[in-house]
């Protein structure tokens, strides 16, 4: 019997071992990237959020990357209407900025949403408790990003983030 006919060489092995693993790496790559920024080392990063921090304000900053065969469509909606708050489309093979974060008005909460140059806003009544929740699981076709739930004995709203992408 010879073994050498059964048995692939190891030379042999070891290459289909790495074309197995570069191309999983390549489809992986293909796939929008969503990542959490965390506050930066500098230290003006550190006193900007000292500084936002006493003032009340909450900010959470993510980078959506998208590659060559994905879109994306963001849609900021609030309980009780149809009609979103606002709705930003993302272009295929670009970088983003979002930004989620609410900053105390008086007796009132702004809640700004926004992507690189787009902006929005809605102001609710303070109130007196404010769950946030954030999540991207990986590899999701649609998804919350975050949700905002008010709970007030005047009023039960929440507002959320649907992220959903389009393959080309």
């Amino acid at each position: 019997m010879n073994l050498r006919k059964t048995f692939p060489s190891p030379v042999k092995f070891l290459l289909s071992l790495f074309a197995t693993f570069a191309s999983l790496s390549l489809l992986s790559a293909q796939m929008p990237e969503l990542v959490q920024l965390p506050l930066g080392d500098s230290l003006v990063e550190r006193r900007l959020a000292f500084a936002e921090s006493q003032l009340g304000v909450s900010r959470t900053d993510w980078k959506l990357t998208l590659p060559k065969e994905y879109s994306a469509k963001l849609v900021f909606r609030r309980t009780g209407s149809d009609k979103p708050i606002k709705e930003v489309s993302l272009e295929p093979g670009t970088t983003n900025a979002i930004f989620f974060a609410t900053v105390p008005q008086d007796s009132h909460l702004q809640v700004s949403f926004g992507t690189n140059n787009e902006e929005t806003g809605t102001l609710i009544s303070r109130p007196r408790q404010l769950t946030a929740k954030f999540g991207f699981p990986d590899g999701a076709k649609d998804f919350r990003l975050f949700e905002l739930s008010v709970s007030d004995p005047q009023e039960n709203e929440t507002m959320w983030c649907e992220v959903s992408f389009q393959k080309h």
